[in-house]
């Protein structure tokens, strides 16, 4: 499995459960999400024996994201928890964990976006308005797909939103 893991493959790192902070205080930890960025290497810098030995081979990643593991799905909660140091998983099973890797992946035929607001002002009404927005943008993208023409100058993005039908792939979740 080890030579097989390509560059710009995702790995997850554990968590180790509960771990002490700076303050000397225990807190949560969560499973890092990280992508190969290097090519297998021999550890050659200062480090413990073992490692300045040459006794481990080292791959470079980037670490892109930090989740709560009782947030994943079940396949992928129980697939972390094994002796191997890697261990194949299949995409789709971890869709959170991509969608917090990554701000917009395509996966198979699904496209996810992630959208991060970080206004304390902003509201659930607005919240209301952007999903509105979002819904509207699919409903025409559908009335394009079915060469429909464009609707009359009367009708609100909320009017159109409406229009789209209940569990549409393309409605936002949120």
């Amino acid at each position: 499995m080890y030579s097989r893991a390509k560059i710009g493959d995702l790995v997850f790192f554990p968590s180790p459960g509960i771990i002490k902070n700076d303050e000397s205080e225990w807190e949560k930890a969560y499973t890092l999400v990280g992508e190969i960025v290097g090519n297998p290497e021999r550890w050659e810098r200062n480090g413990p024996n073992n490692l300045l030995l040459g006794k481990y081979i080292i791959r470079r990643v980037r670490w892109l994201a930090q989740v709560n593991e009782s947030e994943l799905d079940p396949k992928v909660a129980v697939g972390l928890q094994t002796q191997n140091a890697l261990t194949a998983m299949r995409a789709s099973s971890f869709e959170r964990v991509l969608g917090a890797a990554y701000k917009t992946i395509v996966l198979g035929n699904k496209f996810l976006a992630r959208f991060i607001n970080t206004d304390e002002e902003f509201t659930s009404f607005e919240s209301y308005h952007f999903n509105a927005s979002v819904m509207a943008v699919d409903a025409a993208c559908r009335r394009a797909e079915a060469g429909e023409g464009p609707w009359d100058g009367g009708a609100s993005i909320y009017d159109i939103a409406a229009l789209v039908q209940g569990q549409d792939d393309l409605v936002p979740d949120q």
